[in-house]
């Protein structure tokens, strides 16, 4: 950053972004990857899982899947069992309205 005209807050600012993100460093990027990488290969064969199955399967936090997630997890049931479970729920309304 330093050589550029400006500080880091007018780049940042200019860029659209809060400063501190220039400041950033993840952490842990190798323990990252691999677990991003088992996140994959669970969900090739569990493709039904979400965050909260996931999360004691690979026995980590939920909270640290979700970060890696990026968005390819399902953060809801797949729509036949949720499909099912409405046509249930209606069944069981229409059958109380009835008696």
């Amino acid at each position: 950053m330093r050589g550029t005209n400006g500080s880091r807050y007018a780049i940042a600012k200019s860029l659209g972004m809060p400063s501190s993100t220039l400041y950033y460093q993840k952490k842990l990027p190798e323990k990252d990857r691999a677990l991003k990488i088992r996140i994959e290969e669970a969900l090739r064969y569990y493709p039904s899982y979400g965050h909260r199955r996931l999360a004691p399967h690979l026995q980590v936090n939920k909270k640290r899947i979700l970060s890696l997630s990026d968005g390819f997890l399902r953060h809801f049931s797949s729509p036949c069992i949720s499909r099912h479970r409405n046509l249930l729920r209606s069944a069981a309304r229409l059958s109380r309205w009835r008696q």
